[in-house]
């Protein structure tokens, strides 16, 4: 079967919803699941294009439920995702396979790894989100959202349907706030501005059905995650970006004292964005080395 690079690109699964996906890199690469993080689409997949080239990759970036050109899932949990990659694995012939999973995407990186242990080969974690666990007061972000969706959740869908709004109406202003919030991806969208204007696509694709996906995925993250860290024995690399305000390297701390066969990376200048961006010919190397 020839595998065809495209941004757009569908399979129906057994239960009749949609799952949309995307590759990018290599044709003929070696096979890398990228998950997107939880505001984020298949689009994403792209700021690993050079990166996938340049190391012989192939980047299967699927749409989460309710994200892109995904269907949601009503009450979908972190171990239902493996189920999915499974069959799009399946329809791509692909056996065998490894992961990179960037913020909230880390999750699901792991929930796949604990339940197909038996193709999933290796793991990269990228500004990856922790369990509820792994406190750190300095991950305002995700603490607002985690306390937001589990006390106030109509005020918590309020404010990422006007986040989406801003983002159409105003994604200057919107990349501005960002980069003032975080001085590292600010830098990266100054100096690369094509990177911010792929990340605001992706971004609107992402909730191009609604907020629903977004919504339902932000409870998955705070309470408990459904497996056991410990029973992981896939190779994981940890990779944290030491100036990262969403994902403090505490939590890549805690993952790798969780995570029985896993190594961390942490780097001093490197943000939530920045990191998979600058740093991705490292992390693929990494990975495929496994």
């Amino acid at each position: 079967m020839a595998i065809e690079l495209a941004t757009d690109q569908t399979i129906r699964l057994q239960d009749g919803r949609q799952l949309g996906f995307a590759i990018y890199g290599r044709q003929d690469g070696h096979p890398v699941f990228f998950f997107h993080g939880g505001n984020n689409s298949r689009l994403a997949g792209a700021l690993l294009e050079k990166g996938a080239v340049a190391n012989n990759a192939m980047i299967i970036a699927p749409d989460r439920p309710g994200f892109g050109l995904s269907d949601f899932q009503q009450q979908r949990s972190l171990l239902d995702w493996p189920k999915d990659i499974a069959a799009l694995a399946d329809h791509l012939q692909l056996q065998s396979f490894k992961l990179i999973g960037h913020s909230g995407g880390g999750p699901h990186a792991l929930a796949t790894a604990y339940s197909l242990a038996d193709r999933c080969q290796a793991v990269a974690l990228v500004s990856s989100a922790a369990p509820p666990a792994a406190k750190d007061k300095r991950a305002i972000p995700f603490r607002m959202i985690g306390f937001l969706a589990r006390r106030f959740p109509a005020i918590h869908r309020r404010i990422l349907a006007d986040q989406g709004k801003k983002l159409r109406k105003q994604p200057t202003i919107f990349l501005q706030q960002w980069g003032w919030m975080s001085k590292a991806d600010g830098r990266l969208f100054t100096e690369q501005p094509e990177i911010a204007e792929l990340l605001v696509a992706d971004m609107i694709e992402a909730d191009r059905n609604g907020i629903d996906g977004a919504v339902h995925e932000h409870h998955l993250y705070v309470k408990p995650w459904g497996f056991e860290l410990d029973r992981i024995n896939t190779p994981v690399d940890i990779w944290c970006g030491l100036a990262d305000v969403m994902a403090p390297s505490s939590w890549g701390e805690f993952l790798e004292r969780q995570l029985a066969n896993s190594h961390g990376y942490y780097l001093l200048q490197e943000g939530h964005v920045s990191l998979l961006v600058n740093q991705q010919n490292k992390i693929l190397k990494q990975l495929l080395e496994h």
